[in-house]
């Protein structure tokens, strides 16, 4: 996984949803500076971390570390606005990222007929 790639796309997530990095950080409930070292290629999220942030930001964890440029027109961050951003249980995660990644793929193959 690429630090710089995975920050300019968190970088362009953000600043979609016209979030500064101070406020990212305080609905991940860490700060901005956090933010920035991985925005800056410093430092790579957690898994944990990868999954709250996609549900911050509205994109797919894929959008943030693969190669969505491999799919065509389905470059930029997917919007899901079902989605909000919760703190769960590590139990409740594994549910909601399978839910999470089932509306994905929905969206992806939509886009791919």
């Amino acid at each position: 996984m690429d630090g710089f790639v995975v920050g300019k796309r968190i970088r362009r997530a953000r600043e979609s949803r016209q979030l500064t990095q101070a406020e990212l950080g305080r609905q991940m409930e860490t700060d901005g500076k956090y933010i920035s070292r991985i925005e800056n290629g410093k430092s790579l999220p957690s898994i944990d971390r990868l999954v709250q942030m996609a549900y911050v930001l509205g994109c797919s964890c894929d959008y943030i570390i693969g190669d969505m440029e491999a799919l065509g027109n389905v470059y930029e961050c997917q919007l899901i606005e079902n989605y909000q951003p919760v703190w769960y249980s590590a139990g409740d995660m594994v549910i909601l990222a399978n839910e999470f990644f089932q509306d994905i793929n929905k969206i992806l193959n939509s886009r791919m007929k």
